[in-house]
């Protein structure tokens, strides 16, 4: 170990490698290095979360020299107390085999201090360290982009990430108005919009032209690695006299050092691994007796959630069997035409106790009237259902349901922090020094702990009783007994209509139906629109979960008539230059 240290290839990093060395020295206290880490390492991460974007737009003017002029105008909500937030624009760009880079100028923020730092990826911090901030705020961020213009052989292009994927906030709202300095013919094939997921040529936005100026938005929540993009085709010479020449730069070939220190990332993904084991998850549990009800308090939402740590989108809908069962709608068919259409009438308001994931869900879908034709609010309804999953997430882990002391060893903020530590370490071993296996070493202990800290959480003692039940419940509505459903039914007659959103929400509404086939029940919240009588077989025929989800929830995307050189396979959300992202500080 001394001559490890001795090495004088780590002298360099030894001053801030060893005070974390002699703390690995006992793997039982794992737990605790992942938090003296970050106390001793010298980097800096930034903030994660704490705000939402709700509109943000961006005003591009481009001179005939081919220069940019940017406007960024962006209204977000901070839900936590921060300073500001700090802009980061790349400067490399490459698309098509072009490699260029991109020089920002003349930066400027209206009624805010910011500072700059430029580099591969040019900082703007906005805000004051002394000053804390909250609620709704709005940032007007200015300046110059040179050099992204793409020359190709025989056109020209515009291809500029407008709002980037690495906003670690939602983006409620995008759009852009792109000018150029004099009108051109251009067919609509020339110019397309990409908005979406990261490198996927999604087509969830729209674009319009009106002779110079090139108007659109996105029609999807942004930010979160979802990006909006645009690329317009040019004729040759339009901005550029003649043709740039290609430069091809040789990199010399690394050289890379004997690399001895791969055994401590080894060491601590093994430590991490079993802590993890250890403290991190719950241990197997007997599940023995049947339970033909669900807990107390929790709706199907709740319970589908809770149950597997994922709100599916049956977790949401099976709120309109819940709705119907207690009351609060109706929905209503004709299958008078070939294909059946699907109303939900509104009878009553819900009570005020309600959650608030069940409630904006709920005032959402009657936003505009009291009797909803699912095919109605399909596309615009798609960025309330988002919201509604965030909150149904959010609400399902403030329920102390989860082991607090597991949460933030392994599922916190905390492991995002040791995660771009780990990930910083292993870019330093690599580029700098040269270590290969070490680096590679630090990178999967980063991928480690970015994964673990979305898996399911370790539950308390109170979540894992009530997971248990839930266990039971579910096994029981999966190949619940006849004998013992004829009885229960004889008692509560209404049986058929409380179970079902939890079987829908379990993803059992197929088999909760087929055994029900002998006992025939028929909700009362479900009619045919001329108000005949309706066997048990139509029900269970007409109500298709999947059907209702296929109407109902779906992304919007921009008309077929919008498509450009995108479809030669040419364009994806995020390419090109420009985009970036930001945080909060």
């Amino acid at each position: 170990m001394l001559n490890f240290f001795a090495n004088k290839e780590l002298t360099k990093i030894g001053t801030h490698f060893l005070p974390l060395l002699l703390k690995v020295s006992n793997l039982i206290y794992l737990k605790k290095l992942f938090l003296i880490l970050g106390l001793i390492l010298p980097f800096t991460i930034l903030s994660q979360g704490g705000f939402t974007i709700k509109n943000y737009h961006i005003d591009v003017l481009i001179d005939d020299s081919g220069s940019m002029s940017m406007t960024e105008t962006i209204d977000l909500q901070f839900d936590q107390r921060r300073r500001g937030i700090i802009r980061e624009i790349p400067t490399n760009g490459k698309f098509k085999n072009h490699r260029q880079n991109i020089n920002i100028s003349d930066v400027y923020v209206e009624g805010w201090n910011f500072t700059t730092t430029p580099g591969k990826n040019y900082t703007i911090k906005i805000g004051d360290k002394n000053t804390f901030i909250t609620g709704d705020q709005q940032y007007i961020i200015k300046y110059k982009a040179h050099n992204g213009i793409l020359n190709f052989e025989n056109h020209e292009e515009i291809y500029w990430t407008l709002i980037g994927g690495d906003w670690n906030a939602d983006i409620l709202n995008g759009s852009f108005k792109i000018t150029l300095p004099s009108e051109i013919e251009l067919s609509e094939d020339d110019f397309h919009v990409f908005s979406g997921q990261v490198g996927e040529s999604t087509e969830y936005g729209n674009i319009q032209k009106a002779g110079n100026v090139f108007t659109g938005k996105s029609l999807v929540t942004l930010g979160n690695n979802k990006a909006l993009s645009v690329g317009i085709r040019l004729p040759k010479g339009y901005f550029f006299n003649q043709a740039k020449e290609n430069i091809t730069t040789i990199k010399a070939p690394k050289v890379y050092t004997k690399d001895r220190t791969y055994p401590f990332p080894i060491l601590m993904i093994l430590g991490f691994l079993t802590s993890f084991f250890v403290w991190g998850r719950n241990k197997t549990s007997n599940i023995m007796q049947e339970r033909y009800y669900p807990p107390h308090n929790m709706s199907s939402a709740e319970v589908g959630t809770y149950y597997d740590f994922t709100v599916h989108s049956r977790d949401l809908l099976s709120l309109i069997p819940y709705w119907g069962e207690k009351g609060f709608i109706k929905v209503r068919v004709d299958d008078s035409s070939k294909k059946t259409d699907i109303y939900l009438e509104k009878q009553k308001d819900l009570p005020p106790e309600t959650a608030q994931h069940e409630q904006y869900f709920f005032d959402h879908i009657f936003a505009y009237s009291d009797v909803v034709y699912i095919d109605e609010i399909k596309e615009e309804f798609y960025q309330d259902y988002t919201t509604s999953r965030k909150l149904l997430k959010e609400e399902i882990l403030e329920k102390e349901l989860y082991d607090a002391e597991a949460v933030r060893a392994f599922h916190s903020t905390k492991s995002i922090f040791l995660a771009l530590i780990c990930l910083a370490l292993g870019v330093i071993s690599i580029f700098v020094f040269n270590w290969v296996a070490t680096g590679i070493g630090f990178f999967a202990l980063s991928l480690l702990l970015f994964t673990f800290k979305f898996v399911r959480p370790k539950r308390s003692s109170k979540g894992q009783l009530l997971h248990d039940q839930l266990e039971e419940f579910k096994n029981t509505v999966k190949n619940p007994d006849q004998d013992k459903l004829q009885e229960i039914v004889a008692k509560d007659p209404r049986y058929f209509d409380k179970i079902f959103p939890y079987a829908v929400a379990f993803g059992l509404d197929k088999s909760w139906l087929k055994s029900f086939e002998d006992i025939g029940r028929k909700p009362d919240w479900y009619y045919y629109n001329d108000h005949r009588d309706f066997a048990y077989y139509d029900f269970q025929n007409d109500f298709n979960l999947k059907k209702i989800q296929n109407k109902m929830i779906i992304p919007p995307k921009a008309s077929s008539d919008n498509s450009s050189f995108g479809g030669s396979g040419g364009g994806f959300s995020g390419g090109g230059f420009g985009g970036g992202g930001g945080s909060s500080w």
